[in-house]
């Protein structure tokens, strides 16, 4: 029996495997590259974190996010774009099903925030720390 024959095939076989999963992950890396959708997560997360940081309390901000809901829709998103953690003071930004970003801000504030979907708005209120609202 000629071993060589099956040792060369064997080998064409995982070389075609290994191709076909880089050729795989490259085509998904691009895929979400080109929506830009991460470009967009770190933006918005450093704009809002930068907001609350520059933020008075008693202030209330609202910052408009089109472009974040009109990539959630093309990504097939449904679930919450922007959450803010007062305990860990981060800003955390979600445009697809993925971890999203996250941003740290290092003002002393409590931020009360809501996302209101029908006019694509984060609406911001700033309130001393420990103040519930």
């Amino acid at each position: 029996m000629n071993t060589k024959g099956v040792d060369l095939l064997n080998e064409n076989i995982v070389f075609l495997i290994l191709i076909l999963i880089f050729v795989g992950a490259l085509f998904i890396h691009v895929s979400r590259a080109g929506s830009q959708a991460a470009l967009y997560e770190q933006v918005y997360a450093k704009k809002i974190a930068l907001l609350i940081d520059k933020a008075k309390p008693g202030m209330d901000i609202e910052l408009e996010l089109f472009d974040a809901f009109r990539l959630a829709r093309k990504n097939k998103f449904q679930g919450t774009i922007v959450t803010i953690d007062n305990a860990l003071q981060k800003v955390n930004v979600r445009l697809y099903d993925a971890q999203g970003y996250d941003f740290y801000y290092v003002n002393d504030v409590a931020v009360a925030w809501n996302v209101d979907t029908e006019q694509r708005l984060l609406i911001l209120k700033i309130r001393e720390a420990g103040e519930v609202s």
